[in-house]
């Protein structure tokens, strides 16, 4: 039988040293350190340690941590303790601007593809389109039942569209284009989000697009409503909150009017989304780095219906 002093040696060492115990996820098991409490003693069942996905220490919600200019690429590991790919830091101190971060991955540049049109004569081509659709000298649509019969065995379209999703700025009829020329991407104030982004990098990835063109135009409704500012309900918030830096810089202009400060507030928004384009896409940053990219920013004018660059 214990005695009393040796029931309380071993009460006092037990205190100190108590036995591992499993958890959800088993990440004591596989040295992973357990969960630690979040902001208002929140715990997350397995987010102290990296999850399979690849996150970084969790904090109140399971947020990854983001640095200040996080270019750099970090390893994780899944729950079993096995290695994945490495993902891209956020920048700007805090969440990557178009959502989660990307994979950096390597990316290789394929040779052109046979036939492939060079960034400036794909611009060239647009322009013209332009100037046929002005005077309605259309040479589209052609015999579309053998056009529809070629691409049915893949696409590989000249340009890239990120138009409005404004009605009256069909990207196929301002170009003057037919059927597998463009791959357009249409969203209300021509913003980029992840999905928007990842269906861009596909084009020119895997389809060989030479050219971005990120088209805005005249009296735009999301530009308008970032400008006015407020809260206007649902989820076009979302389109505000994106747009606001460019009204920012807009103003910081003096326009004399509303009316300038709206197209001012437009072009800003154009000249934003190709830059960020190609600053935050490893994929877009190599294909330019080889010059077998350009990302250019054009303003439609609705009531001339004339395509004009956007510096």
């Amino acid at each position: 039988m214990l005695t009393r002093p040796l029931l309380l040696l071993t009460a006092l060492t037990l205190a100190a040293h108590p036995p591992a115990m499993a958890m959800e996820g088993g990440y004591p098991a596989s040295g992973h350190p357990a969960a630690t409490p979040g902001k208002g003693g929140e715990h997350a069942a397995g987010h102290g340690a990296p999850a399979a996905g690849g996150h970084a220490k969790a904090q109140a919600g399971g947020h990854a941590k983001a640095q200040a200019g996080g270019h750099g690429a970090t390893p994780h590991k899944s729950g079993a303790g096995q290695a994945t790919a490495p993902h891209r830091k956020g920048h700007r101190g805090g969440k990557a601007r178009h959502g989660k971060a990307a994979h950096a991955h390597p990316v290789h540049v394929p040779p052109a593809k046979p036939g492939a049109v060079a960034p400036a004569d794909a611009l060239a081509r647009l322009l013209e389109g332009n100037k046929r659709y002005l005077s309605a000298a259309f040479i589209h649509p052609e015999n579309l039942a053998e056009r529809r019969t070629d691409l049915a065995k893949g696409q590989q379209p000249f340009a890239v569209i990120l138009g409005c999703a404004d009605s009256r700025v069909p990207p196929e009829f301002v170009f003057d284009q037919g059927l597998g020329d463009l791959f357009v991407v249409r969203v209300a104030g021509n913003v980029v989000d992840p999905h928007v982004l990842g269906s861009i990098e596909y084009a020119v990835e895997h389809l060989g697009s030479p050219l971005i063109v990120v088209l805005g135009h005249e009296r735009c409704g999301a530009v308008k409503a970032a400008v006015a500012g407020g809260d206007p309900g649902g989820h076009i918030g979302s389109l505000v909150t994106a747009i606001a830096p460019a009204v920012k810089q807009a103003r910081a202009s003096h326009p004399p009017d509303a009316d300038a400060l709206l197209d001012r507030a437009i072009k800003a928004n154009v000249h934003q989304v190709a830059v960020e384009m190609g600053r935050t896409s490893p994929i877009l940053a190599a294909f330019l780095k080889a010059k077998r990219l350009a990302i250019r920013g054009a303003r439609y004018d609705l009531d001339t219906g004339v395509v004009e660059l956007v510096p």
